[in-house]
């Protein structure tokens, strides 16, 4: 049964205030506290319960002009076991859609795409100096809007691979600079003990068999950076601070990957593990320049397909939701993997 929104504090309150039941009121607001963080713990939009406060807030003001006390409690009762969960089977099945196979839903919506340079003195607001903290082809930073899609909570695994390549025949993962390798696939099988580590050394055309075999994509740039950023903005998946053991980079010195999820703190607004750390990840989209741009670069064009996401050999400037990286399509490195998208 899904706890009751905060909005329906606003005519329990009132009502109960009619009767000066001053412990019931402590004893809800302290229910409320409980409430409110298993809505944060949920990652329950901030837009639906901002609507419930507003909704049922408005009722109050319904309940109070009825002068009748006994007709108050009958009004309440029909606001809270008809209509609430009217309201709440709308919103829920509207904005959140349920996960399915691993994957989270992240709603249609703008967001702020790219970064914004900050002045060389003074602050202004921006994000970082441009070719510094900042890079040159993260800016100007843009309005995006991104339709509904669903996106893998976790990055793709050793195990999960293992499965698509026994099915399909495809060659095992290995480092083609460096295939004698101790990270390195053996015999088509992944170094033990890794079941659950994010594969790597693929190339961007594995990557995009592997998600077409699942029925899914590679997600696009901008819906990796909305992932990542959520409706907040963050700098980080995690937040606006960087804080070195939230997440697997350079900083944190471990040397390789992790198991997927192994850092709980490195996660989006919307749910999504590792976008942060531990593998940089494979998108759909070639790179080139943000619109209003003025950059020139011969990479930019369709050579190149967008890189996003720390690492565990990157440092924490990386490691930001807007930063972009690149390579060609053929490139296999030992800290690039990716996870899938869906309509």
């Amino acid at each position: 049964m899904l706890p009751l929104p905060k909005g329906i504090g606003c005519w329990v309150l009132d009502v109960q205030r009619i009767y000066g039941e001053e412990q019931k009121r402590k004893t809800f607001n302290h229910r409320w506290t409980q409430i409110n963080t298993d809505l944060k713990r949920k990652k329950i939009s901030v837009f639906i319960r901002g609507c419930f406060d507003k909704f049922l807030c408005m009722n109050k003001s319904l309940i109070l002009t009825t002068k009748n006390t006994k007709r108050k409690i009958i009004l309440g009762f029909l606001i809270s076991v008809v209509f609430v969960p009217f309201v709440v089977y709308i919103f829920f099945n509207r904005d959140i859609s349920p996960e399915i196979d691993g994957m989270v839903y992240i709603p249609e919506g703008e967001f702020t795409m790219g970064s914004k340079g900050r002045l060389e003195h003074g602050y202004d607001g921006g994000d970082g100096r441009v070719g510094l903290e900042v890079g040159v082809d993260e800016i100007p930073s843009h309005t995006v809007r991104v339709k509904g899609f669903y996106i893998d909570r976790y990055e793709v695994t050793n195990a999960q691979y293992k499965i698509f390549m026994d099915a399909t025949g495809r060659e095992a993962p290995v480092d083609s600079v460096a295939p004698d390798a101790l990270y390195n696939w053996r015999d088509s099988n992944y170094p033990e003990g890794e079941d659950k580590h994010p594969v790597v050394n693929v190339t961007w055309y594995d990557a995009d068999t592997y998600c077409r075999w699942k029925g899914k994509r590679l997600p696009t740039e901008e819906e990796w950076e909305k992932t990542c950023r959520g409706y907040e903005g963050r700098r980080w998946s995690f937040g606006n601070n960087f804080i070195s053991h939230f997440v697997n980079t350079h900083e944190l010195d471990l040397k390789w990957s992790q198991a997927v999820g192994s850092f709980p703190e490195d996660i989006s607004p919307y749910g999504v593990y590792d976008m942060s750390g531990n593998v940089s990840e494979w998108t759909e989209s070639w790179y080139n320049p943000y619109p209003g741009s003025s950059l020139k670069r011969d990479t930019f064009g369709e050579n190149n397909k967008v890189i996003r996401g720390g690492a565990w050999l990157t440092d924490n400037l990386t490691a930001r939701c807007a930063r972009r990286n690149f390579a060609i399509p053929e490139k296999k490195h030992r800290t690039l993997g990716f996870r899938c998208a869906k309509d």
